[in-house]
């Protein structure tokens, strides 16, 4: 990943693995004050669209 201005770049479907599990453990055992579960949950769902579209 790099950082472009305010953008994330992923450069590889690693990548995408491991947002997905930080994000799975965040629902896990974080505290959703700031986002919620079906927020992240949804960005989980476009990152398997954009991992499946690679």
């Amino acid at each position: 990943m790099k950082l472009t201005g305010d953008k994330i770049i992923i450069e590889s479907r690693y990548e995408i693995d491991d947002i997905q599990a930080m994000i799975d453990c965040y629902l896990e055992h974080g505290r959703q004050e700031d986002v919620t579960k079906s927020e992240l949950k949804r960005l989980r769902d476009e990152l398997d669209a954009l991992y499946m579209c690679w």
